[in-house]
């Protein structure tokens, strides 16, 4: 069962990550203090992403704020 709403956030030192699970999607949110440490959370949080979603059909798309 999935329960709309359900939050989380991550502090990876060198930036952090909040996510939120809805009903349709999981909006991921990153920020970092630098360009380089922002790809570093993207990179991290996307290849995480893609290996957990492969079965389902997952994709991730990054789109700045």
């Amino acid at each position: 069962m999935h329960r709309a709403g359900v939050q989380a956030s991550l502090d990876l030192g060198f930036g952090r990550c909040a996510l939120r699970a809805g009903a349709d999607a999981l909006t991921v949110r990153v920020e970092a203090a630098d360009a380089g440490s922002l790809r570093r959370v993207q990179a991290v949080i996307g290849a995480d992403l893609d290996r957990f979603g492969r079965r389902e059909g997952l994709t991730v798309a990054w789109e700045p704020r």
